[in-house]
This record gives C-alpha cells, structure tokens and sequence, in this order.
C-alpha cells in the first residue's frame, strides 16, 4: 500500500494475465473493446464495420495474447481497396513485428512469433497508420491464439 502526502491511501496493482493464477485453471482473455483498456482477445473476426475510426480511414486496434508460445498468424482481406497494417508490441512502436510494407489489396497473411517471457502480451494493430484518400475502404482480419506450427 501506498500512502499521498496528505496521509490518504493509495494502492496501485499492475499484472499481466499471464502473472495472475486463477482458480480452477486459466482463464480466456475476454474480447474487449479493441481499445488500450478493453482489448481485444484473439481468434476473432475484425472489420472496419466494428470499430469506429479516426476519420481518416485509419484505426489503432489493441490485442492482448494468452500466455502460451507460439507462432501468431494474422490473416486479413483488404478487397480491391489498398490498405496497410503493420503490427507492434505495445509500448515499443517504433519498430513493427509484422507489416504489408505498404498498401495492398485482397487477401493475404502476416505471421510472427510470441513468447509471453519475452514480449508483451499486448500488441498494436496499426491499420493505414499513414491515412487514406479514401474513407470508404473495408477490410477485415482475424489475429489467431498463439500455436505451435
């Protein structure tokens, strides 16, 4: 426990999933909002028909992973419209861990490793993070649980 100078208590308490024990095993991470405080979860279907944007086309999209080691495939269809994604571990993005390398269209696969040891259980899906001429463009992706493959 903390205390503020004026002698009022104050407790701060910060944990992944993965350091928690849970009774009667592990518990699903729950599929939140796709924001920084309610994110995402894994193996479910995203689209720009379920998260509001930011005006430009462009979305900011969290995800927390299990804690299990795997290879993470994110599999997306941007139609006949290009659009970008890159993807980064939260808190380090400047770097991504996966990307189009651009803006492309139709269908297509971004794959990457996670280790919960050794990276963060959130990351960041970044989609036409550089904007877009057009805001009437629709894509959808799918970011699987971590797996052996």
């Amino acid at each position: 426990m903390f205390f503020y100078d004026d002698g009022s208590l104050f407790c701060a308490i910060e944990a992944d999933i993965g350091d928690m024990y849970v009774l009667d095993g592990a518990q699903p991470v729950p599929n939140g909002e796709g924001t920084p405080a309610a994110p995402f979860g894994c193996n479910l279907l995203v689209s720009n028909n379920t998260i509001n944007g930011l005006g430009d086309s462009s979305q900011v999209i969290y995800h927390t992973l299990p804690n299990q080691i795997g290879t993470v495939v994110v599999t997306y269809d941007f139609f006949g419209e290009p659009d970008s994604m890159s993807i980064y571990w939260s808190g380090k993005e400047d770097t991504p861990i996966a990307s189009t390398n651009g803006k492309v269209s139709n269908k297509g696969n971004l794959i990457f490793y996670y280790d919960p040891t050794y990276n963060p259980t959130k990351v960041v899906v970044k989609i036409n993070e550089e904007g877009s001429m057009n805001n009437t463009t629709s894509w959808k992706y799918t970011m699987a649980c971590p797996r052996k493959l």
